[in-house]
């Protein structure tokens, strides 16, 4: 657990029980329906949100390892992607959230955190076969998963 960065932020009681209130709605996107379920894309959304949705949960092995809540990704390994789009931080406080950033992070993890387990990133012949940030993800793909991880808020 070394480099794992912290950030305290200070807010009023009011903030602090919205914010709670908020926290126990299910997040925005997190509705939205899933690749191949029969459904298209959410009325008004972004094309780029989803085709980071379509990445997500048909092309690559995502959710194998992360969930998100109210959606089918049941990971448990990784960290819980619920509302990642409206943290103030990623890769464990190493680097602000900014699309650029999250696109770095899919692309190289450990460029930004050495030492980070990743499938693809360190176990090529565990996963053999499954796609993973760091092996068959091309450019356009980490874009989108970029998009489609900054819309949940």
């Amino acid at each position: 657990h070394s480099l794992m960065g912290i950030r305290v932020v200070a807010e009023s009681e009011e903030d602090f029980q919205a914010w709670v209130s908020d926290w126990h709605t299910a997040a925005p996107t997190a509705n939205a329906p899933e690749p191949g379920a029969g459904e298209g894309a959410v009325v008004g959304e972004d094309p780029l949100v989803t085709r980071g949705r379509e990445v997500f949960f048909r092309e690559t092995n995502c959710m194998l390892c992360h969930s998100i809540q109210g959606t089918i990704a049941p990971g448990v390994i990784g960290p819980n992607l619920t509302r990642i789009g409206g943290r103030s931080s990623i890769a464990a406080g190493m680097l602000e959230n900014t699309p650029e950033n999250l696109e770095r992070w899919i692309r190289d993890p450990k460029s930004v955190k050495p030492g980070v387990q990743m499938p693809g990133a360190d176990y090529p012949a565990f996963y053999e076969g499954l796609t993973f940030p760091a092996t068959n993800v091309n450019d356009e793909q980490i874009r989108a998963l970029a998009a489609y991880l900054s819309s949940m808020r």
